[in-house]
């Protein structure tokens, strides 16, 4: 059961210890296995480090998820273990075991091992030796055809270089390589600059997965492989990038600058070994998500405030104003907002605050700010924060500072009325990992808190198990305040693109050390 848990975990669970393990079901299951040491196992595509002890929580037979028409072939058994300890303690990753005992982690090599296992006449042994050992159903079989590879650097090009400016020639050397889940993304930067030189990565490992299945650097193409070695400039998702520095048969050597399509990038840390001093630089999304997200909060706090919930109600039961909470509300000029993290994001849901007449209340974490016509006051306690508050709306980025900052039953009870503040509504739209679920739903039940308003979340999709779900004070989104579009990045991609090829310093770029 050891094999293979070195899939890295893109959540950061802080507490597990009351959570009951269930099958895959939902339903409860009593932990009698046995919990596995760290270790380093060797599993049939290499060596692999195990970086955390695991319990096995269930075992059994596979849910209908393959999405072939045939559906599972007998014998197939899948697993699902828990994580003990370290950052990931908590979190869960599932495997699935053939009937001659081999492991997979996704649908993805499932569907293709499957196929050589019927071209092979049932033979999982010969399918086994005819599997590419980059992942996957062999190359030649693979349907989607990948753009050329970028030129080298002495290839001349189609036009004469005589006939191009010397900026348009090194252009075309620095290819940039796009592997992203934003939809037409390549398309949009083309358009924006048509001189540039645009490879666009197409893998089945990332296009067709199943929206919840985590991507995996494993499946990847000889073919893609091939373009992320040979790749200087690489656009992609943080959850991405992470993934191909985890996999040992992903080589990045040549990669100089990527640019990342979203704000936050702590999916990347703590970096994987062979990463601890990254050559390349990271500059992160900035500068575009801040009206977007805005207007997600007030849209929430509007709603919260008009009960809109209620009036949906009534006209299902087909009641005129039958609920009596449609007929009390408050203005938001009688309201305050305290915002955690006055950066961009937090500035724009200021802005958006104060045109509705809110009192606006910034927390900051140094000192003393220069004044600010969207900003009230400035203060650096938290607990002021929490005391004046009628909403909080947290933006605070996932940094060693901020993970856990709200875990404290103290800073949560300042909010509570019989410590003189108002039982403010909590809204996360910065990182999940700042307050555990554990101890937002003791802060709701002891009336600290009034609503959590969450886009955000420890764990990231939710477990089914999680108690946030079934909380009648829990309204719940999935990560969708902020989205990020093709329209969005060109702008400033292309400028940081010119102030690379100058050699000039990148705009927004991550500090490793920092981790943001």
């Amino acid at each position: 059961p050891t094999e293979g848990l070195e899939q890295r975990s893109e959540s950061k669970n802080a507490d597990s210890s009351d959570r009951q393990p269930e099958n895959s079901h939902g339903e409860p299951q009593s932990t009698t296995a046995t919990t596995t040491p760290k270790a380093k196992v060797k599993t049939e595509d290499g060596t692999k480090a195990v970086r955390t002890p695991a319990v096995l929580l269930w075992e059994g037979p596979p849910e209908e998820d393959l999405g072939t028409e045939a559906g599972w072939p007998p014998g197939w058994v899948k697993k699902v273990f828990q994580r003990t300890s370290g950052t990931s303690a908590g979190s869960r990753d599932r495997y699935w075991f053939s009937p001659g005992g081999r492991k997979f982690r996704s649908m993805v090599q499932i569907r293709n091992f499957l196929e050589l296992v019927e071209k092979h006449n049932g033979d999982e042994e010969a399918a086994w030796k005819d599997r590419n050992p980059e992942g996957g159903a062999a190359s030649k079989e693979r349907k989607r055809s990948l753009p050329a590879a970028p030129k080298a650097e002495g290839e001349s090009a189609t036009t004469s270089p005589s006939k191009k400016s010397k900026t348009q020639r090194r252009q075309r050397k620095n290819t940039i390589t796009v592997f992203s889940t934003v939809p037409n993304l390549a398309n949009a930067l083309r358009e924006a600059n048509p001189e540039l030189s645009i490879l666009e990565m197409e893998d089945d490992a990332l296009t067709h997965r199943n929206v919840e299945e985590p991507f995996d650097a494993s499946d990847l193409s000889k073919k893609s492989l091939g373009h992320l070695a040979r790749a200087e400039i690489l656009v992609t998702e943080p959850s991405i990038l992470a993934n191909l520095m985890d996999e040992e048969k992903v080589q990045m050597d040549r990669l100089v600058w990527c640019q990342s399509t979203c704000a936050g990038v702590d999916p990347l840390f703590p970096l994987p070994e062979k990463y601890k001093t990254p050559s390349f630089l990271l500059t992160r999304m900035a500068g575009v998500f801040g009206q977007p997200i805005a207007e997600w909060c007030m849209g929430r706090i509007i709603s919260q405030e008009r009960n809109f919930d209620f009036s949906r109600r009534d006209q299902g039961h087909k009641a005129w104003a039958g609920s009596r909470e449609v007929l009390s509300y408050r203005f938001l000029t009688e309201l305050t907002l305290t915002i955690l993290g006055c950066g961009d994001i937090g500035m724009c849901i200021a802005k958006a605050a104060k045109s509705f007449g809110m009192t606006v209340v910034g927390y900051v974490r140094e000192g003393e700010r220069e004044p600010n016509p969207y900003i009230d006051e400035f203060t650096s306690s938290l607990e002021t924060a929490f005391n004046r508050a009628d909403y909080i709306v947290s933006v605070l980025p996932s940094t060693p500072e901020t993970r856990g900052l709200l875990d404290t039953p103290q800073l949560l009870r300042q909010g509570c009325k019989t410590a003189g503040g108002k039982c403010p509504v909590f809204i996360n739209v910065g990182r999940g990992d700042i307050v555990s679920a554990k101890t937002l739903v003791r802060a709701l039940n002891r009336g600290y808190l009034k609503t959590a308003i969450l886009d955000v979340l420890e764990e990231e999709p939710l477990p089914i198990d999680s108690p946030l779900w079934d909380h009648p004070q829990v309204v719940i989104s999935p990560h969708v305040s902020g989205m990020t579009r093709s329209q969005d990045v060109p702008k400033l991609l292309l400028e940081n693109y010119q102030r690379y090829i100058n050699r000039q310093p990148l705009l927004h770029a991550v500090d490793w050390e920092k981790t943001y």
